[in-house]
């Protein structure tokens, strides 16, 4: 009887510790596979400056920090052009374990492209058009995040960097209707000029899922600037971009780059993930610490205040 006892006691142990030997593997064999899968899929973010935008890009950084998973890989691409080692350096100061970040100066692409002849608007300078670079430059990654400096984060970003595109070319947000879309003139120019077949798909170039191997394939950078120098658009290299890719695109939701002049319009429409303080709506034109002048520039300001760009930044808004 004792032996019997024993006999099944030590095989039950055996199981239980069977059991607890697998599953103590199992975990960590996936904690293993998420590290590697982490390390060697990095979120890969670009931007592309000039001198005036490169003094914006820490407050940009510092709203990415502040949602990235720790257990992520964040590597952030900054194309410029003519930097000031002090831009320079406050934006590489903002470097961290899982944060890396490397400034890379497109001049010979600019001049030997032209870039400074193109059209212009308003307040969008040929520095606009640095973006249709960013396949070439980046040529050792499939994919990158294309991001403005006059963006804060409310989530990680690595989540919108993970969308899948389908095999499209572009992950983007379309503009959400507001008045300025309604009119029968912009329907017009949607469908005659950029030749989109569905007007409400027109998208915000400010945020961008670049399926960058695709985008090499089919030679993007060529036709882009093709288009630049030939075509008359109106919004410039958003208008290319939307003419060129409407029908080659997955859609995103609208809570990845919610438009502040948009927002004032139409305050409940998303739960924002990403602000964009686009048109004239910045907070260095039109607001200044502790003024709240319309949604989320306080939250701009908490992040800057962050940075070493924060007193160049608050003299900028004091002579507005």
């Amino acid at each position: 009887m004792y032996q019997y006892i024993v006999f099944h006691l030590t095989n039950n142990i055996k199981k239980i510790l069977f059991i607890f030997t697998f599953m103590f593997f199992s975990v960590i064999g996936f904690n293993l596979s998420k590290c590697i899968y982490n390390i060697y899929n990095p979120v890969v973010i670009a931007f592309s400056v000039d001198n005036n935008y490169a003094l914006f890009i820490p407050v940009t950084i510092k709203s990415i920090e502040k949602h990235s998973n720790p257990n992520r890989l964040y590597k952030i691409f900054v194309l410029g052009n003519k930097i000031s080692d002090k831009n320079a350096q406050n934006i590489l100061k903002l470097q961290s374990k899982n944060i890396k970040i490397k400034i890379i100066n497109i001049n010979d692409y600019v001049v030997k492209e032209k870039i400074d002849t193109f059209r212009t608007l308003m307040h969008i300078n040929t520095a606009t058009y640095y973006r249709f670079f960013i396949p070439e430059i980046l040529k050792d990654y499939k994919k990158a995040l294309y991001l403005e400096a006059d963006q804060i984060l409310l989530d990680d970003v690595a989540h919108l960097f993970d969308t899948n595109l389908n095999n499209q070319s572009l992950g983007v947000i379309p503009q959400p209707q507001y008045q300025g879309t309604q009119s029968q003139s912009w329907q017009h120019y949607c469908r005659h000029t950029l030749k989109m077949t569905n007007h409400e798909v027109y998208f915000n170039a400010g945020v961008l899922v670049m399926n960058l191997e695709k985008l090499r394939k089919n030679h993007f950078r060529k036709k882009a600037l093709e288009l630049a120098q030939t075509k008359n658009f109106t919004y410039l290299d958003q208008d290319i971009l939307n003419f060129m890719f409407s029908n080659d695109c997955t859609v995103i939701s609208h809570a990845w780059n919610v438009e502040i002049f948009i927002l004032r319009q139409k305050p409940k429409y998303t739960t924002p993930k990403l602000i964009h303080f686009t048109a004239y709506y910045k907070p260095w034109n039109t607001s200044k610490p502790n003024q709240n002048s319309f949604p989320y520039s306080d939250l701009f300001w908490e992040y800057a205040r962050q940075t070493d760009s924060y007193n160049d930044i608050l003299n900028l808004a004091t002579k507005k």
